[in-house]
C-alpha cells in the first residue's frame, strides 16, 4: 500500500536538528568499516537493543489504549474482543488482596494510602484483574495503563519484559473521589501461528507491585464556564477553537487553503493567551483571552459570579496572532492600559482613555514574534518597563514561494528576512554562523531572536533599554520573570530559555544587570518553558520553580546511550526547584522521591505557577502540560515520542564516530549495508495510507499537575483529585478570584480544544478552614514621567510581610508571573485557621514602607504609597472582601431537545438515560461493540439507563433487521424508523454533533429527551454513570 509521510510543522527548528554532515562525518557515512573493536560491537548493541526495545513500545500501544478503555466499562480486560485479546490463554498473575488496608485514624488530607497485594502469584486462563478494587468504583472519570519502560532481555526478540503505570481517578460508590496510581511488571511474548511462526505480542505475566490510593469528599475545582456566562452561546464560543478547526481541515485537505501563509498546526509562538485585569475599574476580575486565529475576547465580569464577552465595546476585539497581553497602568492616570505581545505582527501598545483601548503609533523597533511578556520597574523611575521574550516563528504548513514564504536554498523556512529588517536580519545570521563554528549543530544551545527591554519614558513612550547589550539575549525565550531575590529593593530577572541554558541576571541599579547563573547555583539544564518566583517554605527567601520537560520516552533513550552528553539526561529529568539559602545562592531540591521535593515529575511543562489554592499560608503548585494531541478526526492512536529524542540525541557531537550511525533519512530505515545497525530519524507526524490520514501525537493527551504544599516540607501529586487534571493541550492559565468567595479559581486556555475552560475552586466546601486577607497596591507616582520618590501606579515590586503570630509570610507583588499570562493583580493571602492577622507591612520599591495592625480573616486591603492618594487619608483602607452568597448567581443551563427523542413512542417511562445510538446492519464497528452493549445494558439498566439503536441505513429493511437480529441478538431496543425517514434520522445526529458523525455514534439525553452528551461511538459504563449521578 502506497503510504505518503509528510512533516509536521514542529515548534522544534527542525533545520537546526537535521544538520548536514561534515566532511568527517560524511567520510564515516561513505567509507566501508569493519566492525570488530569493542567499543564498535559495544555501540552496535546499544543501537540494536534501543531501537528494537523503542519499536516495541510502540506496537504494544495501542494494546495498552485497548485496556485502558475496557477499564471504563470497569473489567481489566474489557468485554470488547480487541481488549480480551491483549492477554494470552494462560497468564501469570499477581492481583491485588481482596480488601484494602484499613486508613488509620488521624491522617493528614489527601495522605497516599496502600491497598496490599495479594500475597502468591496463580496462573489463570480467564484474567480478570483488580476485580477487588473494580468493585468499590461507580464510575472512572479517567483510567490509563501504559508502560513506562521495556526491553528484550538477553535479546530476545519474542520476548519483552517492561515496567507498567496506572493513573485513574474514580468516584467510589461510597460517594467519595478517590485517585489511584499504580505500577505492574508485564511479560509479553509473540503467540505462535500453526506453523510456528511468530505471530502477535499477547501478556502472559501480569505482576501489580504497587497500588496507593488518595481521598477526598469532593474534586477540588469544577468546570463552571457554563453556569459562568450569561448566555449559553457564548460558553460554546469559548469552547471553540479555530486553529483546531484549521488544522483538522490542514490534515484533510493539505495546504490548499490555508488561514493565512503563516500557519502552523504546531507553533510554540502561535497560540493563544490569557490575561486577568480589572479592566473597568469596578473591582471584579476580567478576563482578556488572546487568539492566534480569529478575534481576541474580553468577559467582563458582571459582579455576582457570571461574564459577559464585550471585548467590542472597549476596541479590543483586535485580530489575533497574539500569543500575550500585559495590563497595567503604563502612563500612571488611574486605568488599565495594555500591551500586545504579536507573533506575526508588531508587539502594540494600546492606551486607556475612558474605557476605550486606543493603539498607538507603532515604532520600528517592537518585535514581532513576541511570546511572552513581564513588567517591572527595573530603573527605579516610577514608570513600569516591559522585557520581551522572543521566540523562533515555526515553518509555515504552506511554506513555499508561491504562498508569499521565503525559503532558503534547503527548503527551511527562511524567517529573518520575514521578521527582521535588513540589518537586524543580517546581524543575526553573523551570530548563526558564528555559535555554529563555536558550539556545532547540538540541540542544546541554539540561537533565537533578541528579546528587547522597553524603558517607559512616559507619555505611552517606550524606547529600547540601554541594557539591551547585557539582557537583550538571542534565544529562544520562553518567559522572563522579575523578582528581587536578594532583597535589595531592584527586581532581578530569570529567563527561562528553550533550547538553551537558562539566565539570572542579578540588577545593580546604575551599574546595570549581571550574569549570576553561575554563581548563584541556578544552572542545571533543561528545555526550560517557564519560571514562577515564591517562597514555598516561608522562611522569608524567594525560591524557583522551573518548568522543563520529564519524559520517560527521553530517559529511557538518553541514559542507554554511552558518551552522551550529560545536558541531554538532565533535559528529559523533569523540573526544577531552586530553594534559596543563604547569600543569594540556590540549592536544586526537585526529585521523584522523598525527602526531595517531589515536583520533578509533570511532564512536558508549560510555566507552572505558584499559588495558595487552600489557604493555609503556603504556597502551591500547578503546572500546565502536553505538546501535541492528534485530532480526534485523524488520530492514530499513537504518540511519537521516542521519536522525538532519538531525533535530538543525534546532534550530539559528542556521538559523531563511526560506529554510533543514524539514518539519514526522516523516516523509519533500516541500515542500507552491512556496516551495522542505525538509529532511525522518524520525525513523521502525518501517514496518508490510500485515501485516510493518520495523525500521530507528540507528548499529547498528558495531563496537567497540582502539587499540594505541606507546611513547606513536602509536596503532594493530587493532580487527579484537584480537578484541575486537564487532557488538553494548555498553554496557559491565570489565577484570579472571579466570583470573590475567597478561594482562589483558575482561567485557562488550550491549544487544541475546548479553547477556554473556566475552574471554580470548591474547596471551601470541604471542610478547610482557608482563611484569606485580599490586598491592592496603589503606588504613589499620579504623573506620566519619573519619579526618583514614589514607584509606579500599580506599585509592582511591592513586598508584603504578613505577621500571624506564629509564622510570617512574604508575598511580592508581580506583573506577569506566568507564561504569556497574567494573574490577578489583587493579592490573595491564604492565613488558614487564623482569624486575625496581628500586623501587615508593605515595602515599596521607592524604600517607603506601610504597616498596618489587626486585620481581620475576610479583609480586602488597599493600601496607598502616598497617603494623600487615599480618600480618607489614610495608607491603608479597610473593606469587607468577600461578595454574599446572596449576591452570586449561576447562569441557566439551556439545552435543547432531541427529535428522535421526541419520537420515540416506545421509550420506557422510567428510564433516567436515554443512549440514542446510529445503526447499520452492515456496520462493522458497530458489531464489535455488541458485547460492550450487552455488559453496559447488564450493569446499568436495573439504574435506569434504556439503550437505543437508531437505523440511518435506507438499505435495511424490516428483512434485514430480521436477520441481523436473528445471527447477532443484540441486546439494544430498535426504534422504527420508516426507510424513508432514514435520511432525517441521520441529519438529526450531524445536528447535534455539529458535523456528521461516523457510525455508530450516539446521542445521551435525560428522560425528557433533552441533550446530555454526544459522543462519537458508544458511551461506556463510566461516562453514563457519571452522568447518572450529576454532581461535582
Amino acid at each position: 500500500m502506497l503510504r505518503t509521510v509528510v512533516l509536521l510543522a514542529l515548534a522544534i527548528p527542525i533545520s537546526k536538528i537535521v544538520q548536514k554532515r561534515s566532511p568527517k562525518e560524511d567520510l564515516h557515512e561513505n567509507t566501508p568499516t569493519t566492525f570488530t573493536s569493542t567499543s564498535e560491537k559495544r555501540d552496535g548493541a546499544v543501537i540494536r537493543a534501543l531501537v528494537a526495545a523503542e519499536e516495541t513500545y510502540l506496537n504494544l500501544s495501542p494494546k495498552m489504549n485497548a485496556l485502558s478503555k475496557g477499564l471504563l466499562d470497569l473489567r481489566l480486560p474489557g468485554p470488547t474482543a480487541d481488549a480480551e485479546s491483549v492477554f494470552s490463554t494462560t497468564v501469570t498473575t499477581v492481583d491485588l488482596d481482596l480488601t484494602p488496608a484499613a486508613t488509620p485514624n488521624g491522617t493528614s488530607t489527601f495522605e497516599s494510602h496502600p491497598w496490599p497485594m495479594a500475597a502468591l502469584s496463580k496462573q489463570t486462563d480467564r484474567v480478570d484483574l483488580w476485580r477487588p478494587m473494580l468493585d468499590e468504583i461507580s464510575f472512572f472519570e479517567h483510567a490509563k495503563v501504559e508502560i513506562i519502560s521495556g526491553d528484550h532481555p538477553d535479546g530476545n526478540m519474542l520476548r519483552y519484559e517492561a515496567k507498567g503505570g496506572f493513573e485513574a481517578l474514580a468516584r467510589m460508590k461510597s460517594d467519595q473521589w478517590r485517585s489511584f496510581e499504580g505500577r505492574m511488571e508485564l511479560t509479553w511474548e509473540h503467540t505462535r501461528t500453526d506453523d510456528g511462526a511468530a505471530g502477535g505480542w499477547q501478556i502472559t505475566g501480569w505482576k501489580t507491585t504497587e497500588m496507593h490510593w488518595r481521598a477526598s469528599p469532593r474534586r477540588l475545582f469544577v468546570e463552571a464556564l457554563d453556569t459562568a456566562m450569561h448566555e449559553s452561546q457564548e460558553a460554546s464560543m469559548l469552547r471553540r477553537s479555530l486553529h483546531y478547526e484549521a488544522t483538522v481541515k490542514h490534515y484533510r485537505d493539505g495546504a490548499k487553503q490555508l488561514p493565512h501563509p503563516y500557519f502552523a498546526p504546531i507553533s510554540a509562538n502561535q497560540k493563544e493567551g490569557i490575561a486577568v485585569a480589572d479592566v473597568n475599574g469596578d473591582g471584579f476580575d476580567d478576563i482578556y483571552i488572546t487568539m492566534r486565529l480569529g478575534k481576541n475576547m474580553l468577559l467582563v465580569n458582571q459582579g455576582d459570579g457570571t461574564f459577559l464577552e464585550q471585548a467590542a465595546s472597549f476596541k479590543l476585539d483586535l485580530p489575533g496572532h497574539t500569543p500575550c497581553a500585559l495590563f497595567a497602568d503604563f502612563d500612571n492616570d488611574g486605568d488599565q492600559d495594555v500591551i500586545l505581545g504579536r507573533s506575526l505582527l508588531k508587539t502594540s501598545y494600546l492606551e486607556n482613555r475612558q474605557g476605550v483601548f486606543y493603539q498607538h503609533p507603532i515604532p520600528k523597533f517592537m518585535p514581532m514574534a513576541a511570546l511572552s511578556m513581564s513588567a517591572a520597574d527595573y530603573n527605579m523611575d516610577g514608570l513600569l518597563d516591559v522585557y520581551i521574550c522572543t521566540y523562533r516563528p515555526a515553518a509555515p504548513a504552506g511554506a513555499s514561494p508561491a504562498g508569499g514564504v521565503a525559503q532558503s536554498k534547503d527548503g527551511d523556512f527562511d524567517w529573518p528576512d520575514e521578521f527582521f529588517d535588513i540589518n537586524l536580519a543580517r546581524e543575526y545570521r553573523r551570530r548563526v554562523s558564528e555559535h555554529r563554528k563555536r558550539k556545532g549543530g547540538t540541540v542544546l544551545d541554539q540561537l533565537g531572536p533578541p528579546n528587547v527591554l522597553l524603558v517607559n519614558r512616559g507619555g505611552g513612550r517606550f524606547e529600547p533599554a540601554p541594557e539591551n547589550d547585557t539582557v537583550g539575549i538571542w534565544r529562544n525565550s520562553m518567559q522572563a520573570t522579575w523578582g528581587d531575590y536578594n532583597r535589595d529593593g531592584r527586581p532581578d530577572l530569570y529567563i527561562a530559555n528553550d533550547w538553551g541554558l537558562d539566565v539570572l541576571f542579578r540588577n545593580d541599579g546604575s551599574g546595570g544587570f549581571t550574569d549570576v547563573t553561575t554563581q548563584a547555583g541556578v544552572t542545571a539544564y533543561g528545555y526550560a518553558m517557564g519560571a514562577s518566583w515564591g517562597d514555598y517554605d516561608n522562611d522569608g527567601q524567594d525560591d524557583l520553580y522551573v518548568s522543563n520537560m520529564y519524559s520517560e520516552p527521553g530517559r529511557r533513550i538518553t541514559k542507554q546511550i554511552p558518551g552522551l552528553e550529560k545536558m541531554f539526561i538532565e533535559s528529559a529529568a523533569g523540573n526544577w526547584l531552586y530553594h534559596q539559602v543563604a547569600n543569594g545562592k540556590f540549592e536544586q531540591v526537585a526529585g521523584l522521591m522523598p525527602p526531595s521535593m517531589t515536583v520533578m515529575k509533570a511532564g512536558w511543562s508549560w510555566g507552572g505557577c505558584f499559588a495558595d489554592f487552600d489557604n493555609d499560608s503556603f504556597l502551591d503548585l500547578y503546572v500546565l502540560n502536553g505538546y501535541f494531541t492528534a485530532p480526534k478526526e485523524h488520530s492514530s492512536g499513537l504518540d511519537l515520542e521516542s521519536n522525538l529524542w532519538r531525533t535530538m540525541v543525534r546532534t550530539d557531537e559528542n556521538l559523531s564516530r563511526p560506529s554510533f550511525r543514524f539514518s539519514p533519512e526522516w523516516k523509519r530505515t533500516s541500515a542500507p549495508d552491512s556496516h551495522g545497525p542505525m538509529i532511525d530519524a522518524r520525525l513523521a507526524g502525518v501517514e496518508r495510507q490510500g485515501d485516510k490520514v493518520f495523525v500521530h501525537s507528540l507528548n499529547g493527551n498528558e495531563r496537567n499537575r497540582y502539587f499540594a504544599n505541606h507546611a513547606g516540607r513536602s509536596f503532594s501529586d493530587i493532580s487527579a483529585l484537584s480537578g484541575l487534571d486537564n487532557p488538553a493541550d494548555s498553554r496557559g492559565f491565570a489565577i484570579l478570584d472571579y466570583d470573590r468567595d475567597g478561594w482562589q479559581d483558575i482561567a485557562l486556555v488550550n491549544a487544541n480544544q475546548p479553547l477556554f475552560n473556566l475552574y471554580h475552586n470548591e474547596m471551601g466546601t470541604t471542610g478547610l478552614s482557608g482563611g484569606v486577607i485580599a490586598i491592592r497596591f496603589v503606588g504613589g507616582n499620579r504623573q506620566a514621567s519619573p519619579s526618583k520618590g514614589f514607584g509606579c501606579r500599580d506599585g509592582y515590586g511591592a513586598r508584603i510581610v504578613v505577621d500571624l503570630g506564629n509564622e510570617k509570610i512574604t508575598r511580592e507583588h508581580r506583573c506577569g508571573d506566568g507564561w504569556s499570562t497574567q494573574n490577578s493583580p489583587t493579592m490573595m493571602v491564604g492565613i488558614g485557621s487564623h482569624t486575625n492577622v496581628v500586623s501587615l507591612t508593605v515595602k515599596w520599591p521607592s524604600g517607603r514602607t506601610t504597616t498596618t495592625q489587626g486585620v481581620p480573616e475576610g479583609t480586602l486591603l488597599t493600601v496607598y504609597e502616598n497617603p494623600e492618594d487615599s480618600p480618607t487619608n489614610d495608607p491603608v483602607e479597610r473593606t469587607t472582601y468577600r461578595v454574599k452568597a446572596s449576591e452570586r448567581r449561576m447562569a441557566p443551563i439551556n439545552r435543547e431537545v432531541f427529535p428522535i427523542a421526541a419520537v420515540d413512542s416506545s421509550a420506557k417511562p422510567g428510564a433516567r438515560l436515554r443512549v440514542y445510538t446510529t445503526f447499520s446492519t452492515s456496520n462493522q464497528p458497530y458489531k464489535e461493540n455488541l458485547p460492550r452493549l450487552r455488559h453496559i445494558r447488564a450493569e446499568l439498566g436495573p439504574e435506569g439507563v434504556d439503550i437505543i439503536a437508531v437505523p440511518i441505513d435506507d438499505t435495511d429493511d424490516n428483512q434485514k433487521l430480521a436477520d441481523y437480529n436473528r445471527e447477532y441478538r443484540p441486546s439494544t431496543r430498535l426504534i422504527g424508523i420508516a426507510v424513508s425517514q432514514r435520511a432525517g434520522a441521520a441529519a438529526a445526529f450531524t445536528k447535534v454533533f455539529g458535523a456528521e458523525p461516523p457510525l455508530p455514534s450516539s446521542v445521551i439525553t435525560d428522560s425528557s429527551g433533552h441533550v446530555l452528551a454526544t459522543q462519537p461511538g458508544v458511551p461506556g459504563i463510566s461516562a453514563l454513570r457519571k452522568m447518572l449521578r450529576r454532581d461535582p
